[in-house]
């Protein structure tokens, strides 16, 4: 797992992204190749996913994001996660229609 994401919104965040981690540790049985990416569309996310572009070694499992859902569809076409998580349900039915 590798967090993104900093600022008020932790709070927040650990509750509804620690339900995508536990998906992810259950369903999609996790190994060392395997990452999700919880503020994938913040600044470190996005440098996070430069390096995985770059080494091309890794699986990218689940993304995340708070806002950005233009951004966060690039991502999701390119890297083709399993699980998607987005802070407010409205950007999800625009995200996912």
């Amino acid at each position: 797992m590798i967090l993104g994401h900093g600022g008020i919104l932790d709070r927040f965040d650990s509750m509804i992204f620690t339900a995508l981690q536990s998906f992810c540790n259950i369903f999609l049985d996790q190994i060392n190749e395997k990452y999700l990416f919880w503020g994938s569309t913040g600044s470190i996310g996005t440098q996070t996913l430069d390096i995985v572009r770059i080494n091309n070694d890794v699986e990218v499992v689940a993304l995340s994001a708070h806002k950005n859902i233009d951004l966060l569809e690039k991502q999701i076409r390119e890297f083709k996660p399993k699980v998607v998580a987005i802070w407010e349900e409205a950007d999800a039915k625009i995200l996912f229609r």
